[in-house]
C-alpha cells in the first residue's frame, strides 16, 4: 500500500469523472499523488529527468484533501485525514487530524480527550469503522 496516498473531492465535470477507473475515482473523490495544491494524479505513464507523465489527474477542492494515515479500519478500509471513525467500544465518533507540532495523526472525539492513533487503537480494542468524513458528514461531530 502506498503510504503517501491522498484523497480529495473532485471539482471537474461528471462526464470526465465517469471516464476514470475506480481505483482513481470513487464516490466523488479521487485517490493518488498530490502533485499540486489542488491536483491529484494517478498512474505514472513515463518519467523524464524533469517531468513525470501521469495517466489520470483531476482538480480537487483543496479544503477536502486528506492524506492516507497508513491505518485501516475493521473492514480493511483505508483511513484518511479528516475521516470520522466510530469506536465499537464506546460508540463515540472521532475525527482524524494531523498535528504539525507532534508530526502525528490524532483522533479528536465528539466528547472527551484527543488520542494519538496508538492510544486510540488500544482504547478501541473491539475495532473501529470509518463512518464518514468532515466534508460529507459534519453532522456526525455536532452536539
Amino acid at each position: 500500500m502506498n503510504r503517501y496516498k491522498f484523497r480529495g473531492k473532485a471539482v471537474c465535470s461528471e462526464e470526465l469523472l465517469k471516464s476514470f477507473p475506480e481505483e482513481f475515482y470513487k464516490d466523488g473523490y479521487v485517490y493518488g499523488y498530490l502533485v499540486a495544491e489542488n491536483i491529484i494524479a494517478y498512474g505514472v505513464v513515463e518519467t523524464h529527468d524533469s517531468a513525470i507523465v501521469y495517466e489520470y489527474w483531476a482538480k480537487v477542492d483543496p479544503a477536502t484533501i486528506g492524506q492516507y494515515t497508513g491505518k485501516q479500519d475493521y473492514d480493511k478500509s483505508d483511513v484518511y485525514e479528516h475521516d470520522i471513525v466510530m469506536d465499537f467500544v464506546d460508540g463515540n465518533y472521532y475525527r482524524v487530524v494531523w498535528d504539525d507540532e507532534n508530526t502525528a495523526y490524532y483522533l479528536v472525539p465528539k466528547k472527551g480527550d484527543w488520542m494519538d492513533f496508538e492510544t486510540f487503537e488500544a482504547h478501541a480494542s473491539a475495532g473501529y469503522r470509518v463512518v464518514g468524513n468532515k466534508v460529507d458528514n459534519p453532522e456526525l461531530l455536532e452536539g
